[in-house]
């Protein structure tokens, strides 16, 4: 089905008790053979994700067509939402949406699309829980309140999208959903899904908002730092026969902007900034190894560094692990260093 000024999109069902026969079941309905080696993303409902992936992530790494490369992400409520609810923006299909947003979730730090391929990969490493993406269907904040909805004399579109060509529905990552083995245990806001991203990487740019050294005209005032660069790594030293975990996040930084006048490049105001910014990293990730400890999942791979650094230690830990993390102290080591102002020294000057 081609809708004219929309998504060009042609929706199929089919139906049976493994996913091989819901797939031939459509062949008495589409009048093509469908080729899985274009399959872009497989989107997996949340009640699906609960019940558990192991037949999605079989049929993806066994059938010849399909890629282990093909991106996989979990929606809340139910999958089909999104395609049939979603207008998107520039891309005329869901997947090449969903292929553009993962080039660039990277630029912005709280999210991740993670492939059929890295979510088996982790299902099979010692101590490590897999996740994923999370998507959702936004309303356009562009069109609130207005009677871009279809409305009388609204002219919206029969795919949804306004008069103006502006869609109604859109679709956006959504943090990530967080695996125990193949089932779906929670989800993760942005910002515990940052916080995991600074310890299993895939985080190639952010911004962190510190407070300004001064204040300007007697109010508080915010500086962006924008990420260059960022290296982690997690250290494992055993002490009385239990395991010492430290992570370590090294970042690179740029004075993005600042909301106050004067040079916070300077040694002082900048080392005060490059401290918050630490801290607030450091938090990020202390916020989410907590949550993890209450849902019983390692997604940080700690398991997986403990084995590879300390193996007798592992070997002892191994049948209760992730429950082992629960006792466990999780110390974070975060520098930040501010190494350049973008094309600016100084902020904006105001006369006496």
């Amino acid at each position: 089905m081609v809708v004219e000024g929309g998504r060009q999109v042609w929706i199929a069902r089919g139906e049976g008790y493994t996913i091989f026969q819901a797939v031939r079941d459509m062949a008495l309905k589409v009048p093509r053979r469908l080729y899985w080696a274009h399959c872009t993303a497989v989107i997996v409902g949340e009640q699906a994700a609960r019940s558990g992936l192991t037949a999605i992530l079989d049929f993806g790494d066994r059938d010849a067509e399909l890629r282990r490369g093909t991106n996989i992400l979990v929606v809340r409520g139910r999958a089909e939402e999104i395609i049939i609810e979603s207008e998107g923006s520039l891309e005329q299909t869901v997947g090449m949406e969903i292929v553009g947003l993962k080039k660039v979730a990277s630029i912005d730090g709280h999210s991740r699309v993670t492939s059929i391929h890295e979510v088996l990969l982790d299902l099979a490493a010692p101590g490590a829980d897999p996740f994923t993406g999370s998507v959702e269907i936004k309303d356009n904040p562009a069109l609130v309140g207005t009677d871009a909805g279809g409305g009388q004399g609204g002219g919206a579109s029969s795919g949804g999208s306004s008069g103006e060509g502006q869609p109604t529905k859109f679709l956006r990552l959504a943090g990530l959903a967080q695996l125990r083995h193949d089932r779906l245990a929670d989800f993760l806001d942005p910002t515990e899904a940052r916080g995991l991203l600074w310890v299993r990487g895939g985080i190639a740019s952010g911004i962190i908002n510190v407070k300004s050294p001064s204040d300007f005209k007697g109010q508080p005032a915010w500086v962006a730092l924008e990420v260059l660069r960022v290296s982690q790594g997690i250290e494992v030293q055993a002490r009385e026969n239990r395991p010492e975990i430290t992570v370590k996040v090294n970042m690179e930084l740029s004075l993005a902007q600042q909301s106050s006048p004067g040079d916070l490049t300077m040694p002082a105001p900048a080392l005060s900034m490059e401290r918050q910014a630490a801290t607030v990293v450091a938090n990020e990730i202390q916020a989410v190894v907590a949550k993890a400890k209450s849902l019983n999942v390692d997604p940080f791979a700690f398991g997986e560094a403990i084995h590879q650094q300390q193996p007798k230690l592992w070997k002892e830990l191994e049948k209760d692990w992730p429950q082992g993390l629960k006792d466990l102290d999780i110390k974070v080591e975060c520098k930040a260093r501010i190494r350049r102002s973008a094309l600016s020294g100084k902020g904006p000057q105001e006369n006496p």
